[in-house]
């Protein structure tokens, strides 16, 4: 068994950026663009992570949407929005079942198109084996808030966007695109369309041409 371990890490992982590790954690919990979520089942207030944010995997499941059971897309961007989490946010999730509730939420973040997600290794059980500090203080939640109207020009015409042309907006089902397109409304852009069977549609047609983003 113990061999099995080593092999396991001296093979290394195809995906190693969705597991951190708790050095990785204590060094980086305070960034402006992370955020560290427990999604233990209880505990939280007894002591957590410090500056995790609490999300009760009941808070997410609709009993009503077997088999599985998922709350709706809008619902869900609800409950984790609620918590400062937006599109550009790295999510850092651990529990104290070695993964297993997790794991479920790393998926339907994935499912609902946010990659930016990592596991904790090991999550609040080796968290406090290693006499890490814990905290039960709750953690302030900044609300976010749209950029000044020059803030959003100089965003998009960076990206070659201006009011001289039409802007046509997708992202997986034409929910999240609809923010940019508000935010284009706000700064004086009026040839706006939504395309709005996104990459749902568009993904599954293969006479459809596809190309990487540019980096």
């Amino acid at each position: 068994m113990i061999a099995a371990i080593l092999l396991a890490g001296a093979v290394g992982y195809a995906h190693p950026e969705q597991l951190v590790d708790t050095d990785w954690v204590a060094a980086h919990a305070t960034d402006a663009n992370v955020r560290v979520v427990d999604v233990r089942r209880s505990g939280f207030d007894a002591g957590h992570i410090p500056g995790a944010v609490w999300l009760d995997p009941e808070a997410i499941r609709d009993p009503g949407n077997a088999p599985s059971f998922m709350l709706a897309e809008t619902a869900f961007e609800q409950a984790v929005g609620r918590l400062g989490i937006s599109n550009r946010t790295r999510i850092i999730l651990y529990d104290d079942r070695g993964g297993l509730l997790a794991a479920r939420v790393w998926w339907i973040l994935n499912a609902y198109g946010h990659g930016d997600v990592a596991l904790v290794d090991g999550g609040w059980v080796r968290w406090t084996a290693e006499k890490r500090p814990s905290s039960t203080a709750l953690p302030m939640v900044t609300v976010a808030r749209f950029k000044s109207a020059d803030d959003l020009r100089a965003l998009f015409e960076a990206r070659g966007i201006t009011t001289a042309g039409e802007v046509i907006a997708y992202c997986w089902v034409g929910h999240r695109s609809a923010v940019d397109l508000f935010a284009l409304h706000l700064i004086g852009h009026d040839r706006l369309r939504n395309y709005l069977g996104s990459w749902e549609e568009w993904s599954r047609r293969p006479d459809l041409p596809t190309a990487p983003f540019p980096r």
